[in-house]
């Protein structure tokens, strides 16, 4: 239901489908704009500029074929969704130079932002952030944190509405090309792109 699960069932599959193409290629690095919190009051309640809806919208469509061709992106497909975040499926991306890694989002709509400022999923690193002027947090996999030099996965999280949210996340194969900074650059990234889209289709 979690980045936890969505990308703990992900990243064997993208070990596989990545450990044969490696580089020593840097794709370059960004660092955060955010600041690092792992702890924060709860049940907050968040302001966006508007409440987006998100119901009935295929994930695979929030990027568009320039955006896609921008992030490199060689190959599209639908992925699982999650009943108890409300994410009736998932669209995943694979990026092959100069890094390899997989990226996907999914749509939410039993799980908001909230619930991670809120606490919900204690002991996880977390940080808060804007994506479009709409509320958002990073969160990394189970165990990882923000001081961890590469981690094998980040996550970005908009809220789209009360209780809702945008998932968008970076993994990396298990030989970690890409910094921390860089992976969770790239999560807001794709955060950041498909909003634009969805905001459009508003």
């Amino acid at each position: 239901m979690t980045f936890r699960i969505r990308f703990g069932a992900t990243i064997a599959l993208a070990a596989v489908a990545l450990a044969a193409c490696s580089t020593t290629t840097d794709p370059g690095h960004a660092d955060p704009t955010s600041t690092t919190s792992s702890s924060s009051s709860a049940n907050p309640k968040l302001s966006r500029p508007k409440d987006l809806k998100i119901a009935n919208v295929d994930p695979c469509s929030l990027l568009t074929d320039a955006q896609k061709t921008q992030l490199k992106v060689t190959h599209t497909g639908p992925g699982p969704g999650s009943a108890d975040s409300g994410s009736p499926s998932s669209c995943s991306y694979t990026v092959l130079k100069p890094i390899p890694y997989s990226m996907n989002i999914a749509l939410d709509s039993k799980l908001g932002v909230e619930d991670w400022l809120g606490g919900k999923y204690e002991g996880q690193d977390l940080r808060k952030l804007s994506v479009q002027s709409y509320p958002a947090a990073q969160t990394l996999l189970l165990a990882e944190k923000f001081s961890d030099p590469n981690a094998g996965g980040c996550q970005t999280l908009v809220s789209t509405a009360a209780g809702q949210e945008l998932h968008a996340g970076a993994l990396q194969d298990l030989k970690k090309g890409l910094t921390t900074a860089q992976l969770c650059d790239l999560s807001k990234q794709l955060a950041d792109l498909a909003m634009t889209t969805l905001l459009a289709n508003q």
